[in-house]
């Protein structure tokens, strides 16, 4: 596997609806974490570092992983973190502990 170097990583997981967060809408809770993610990245950058996206999840939602799915509605909804960002794709992951897991290595 290639070594990717960077200064800061903003991490953005799935989302399972009967989870912590539970009675929210998948895309209610990304649109939190993204937005959030977003202010963080900039923060960051003032201070001079490079920062990458990496988006977390596994599992089959219509033929593509979650993280492909949140990627989907970054490009709609936040298209300055697909155009100005590195993004990795986690996509092996099944639940919050597989992501960390996963994006660790």
């Amino acid at each position: 596997m290639k070594e990717l170097k960077y200064d800061a990583m903003i991490a953005i997981h799935g989302y399972d609806p009967e989870g912590m967060d539970g009675g929210r809408g998948p895309e209610e809770v990304w649109r939190d974490r993204l937005s959030e993610g977003q202010e963080s990245a900039q923060m960051l950058e003032e201070f001079g570092a490079d920062v990458v996206f990496a988006i977390s999840g596994g599992g089959d939602y219509g033929g593509k992983t979650e993280a492909e799915v949140i990627e989907e509605y970054a490009s709609r909804e936040f298209p300055g973190i697909v155009e100005n960002y590195d993004i990795i794709l986690e996509d092996d992951s099944e639940d919050t502990r597989g992501n960390i897991e996963q994006l660790q290595d």
